[in-house]
This record gives structure tokens, sequence and C-alpha cells, in this order.
């Protein structure tokens, strides 16, 4: 049997840095999301913030002024993308199904 690797024990103070770091890190997604709410960032400039990388992309989507749960969910079908995929973990052919669709339905609809 192998033996199991456990992470590296942590200082106090390295672990109150990483809670310090997440904390900001939620607050600059909540800021992006609620620009995004009120359309004082649209989604094209939004998919480039760096904070955003890490986001679900279902969150994103559902940020959006005018798209609930379910258009969200249309979209995802769309572009092909499961529930738990990250703004990151999309591929070329699935981002320009998304501005096709952002086009469509966002923009014009």
């Amino acid at each position: 049997m192998t033996e199991r690797k456990l992470p590296p024990k942590r200082t106090a103070e390295q672990l109150q840095a990483a809670g310090a770091k997440s904390v900001e890190m939620r607050k600059a997604r909540a800021n992006v999301r609620a620009a995004l709410k009120r359309g004082a960032l649209d989604l094209p400039h939004a998919l480039n913030l760096p904070v955003v990388q890490g986001m679900k992309l279902r969150a994103v989507l559902s940020a959006l002024p005018g798209i609930g749960g379910r258009r969200a969910d249309a979209a995802m079908r769309y572009i092909n993308a499961c529930d738990g995929k990250t703004v990151k973990g999309m591929g070329p052919r699935q981002m320009e199904r998304l501005m096709d669709w952002y086009g469509k339905e966002v923009k014009h609809g």
C-alpha cells in the first residue's frame, strides 16, 4: 500500500493570510456579479478579468441582466458545457458559441 501524502502544516500566519485572500476574492467576484447585473460591465470584458477565470460559468451568466437560472441553463446547453464548467475551462469552440449566444439572446433579445 502506498503512503498517503498529507498537505503541509501551515502556520497561523499562513492560515490567516490564506483566509484574508479568500475573503478578498469573494468580494471581488461579488463586485463583478453586481457590475454585470446593473449593466456596468458586459460579458466579453468580464470574461477577460483574472478574478472571473475561476468562477463557474453558470454563475457569471445568471448575473447578466434579464438572465435567470433557466436562461443560464439554456446557454450552458447551447455551448455544450457541463454544470461545473469554469470560465478558464472553456475551450475555443465553447467561447465562440457563448459569444454567439450572447449576441443573439442578450444584446438583441
